[in-house]
């Protein structure tokens, strides 16, 4: 498996009191391909968008989508995302606290 080079992106708005992120917040993931060597890295081209969007019921709908079309991307299973990140409880189904998004 290649290594990659992740990029966070969150709404302005994400902050929210105890932890918890903000209802509407848009988290988004951004996936790149690692090049080049340890030493002198360097970001490849754009190879998955994933969208966490904070519901209304305090739950988060899942996304995955090709980079070039936006197209759901077929291959990512969302319903697994789901899983690993309900796991999170502590960070609000996240692999981000909220405190560490500011």
């Amino acid at each position: 498996e290649q290594a990659e080079i992740v990029n966070l992106y969150a709404s302005p708005d994400a902050h929210a009191d105890g932890g918890r992120m903000a209802l509407g917040t848009v988290l988004v993931k951004e996936q790149r391909h690692l090049l080049g060597s340890e030493a002198h890295p360097q970001s490849g081209k754009v190879f998955l968008v994933s969208v966490m969007i904070k519901q209304l019921d305090g739950g988060w709908s899942y996304g995955a989508f090709e980079p070039e079309t936006g197209a759901k991307a077929a291959k990512v299973d969302t319903d697994g995302c789901m899983l690993c990140h309900t796991s999170r409880r502590d960070t609000d189904s996240t692999y981000v606290a909220a405190q560490k998004l500011r």
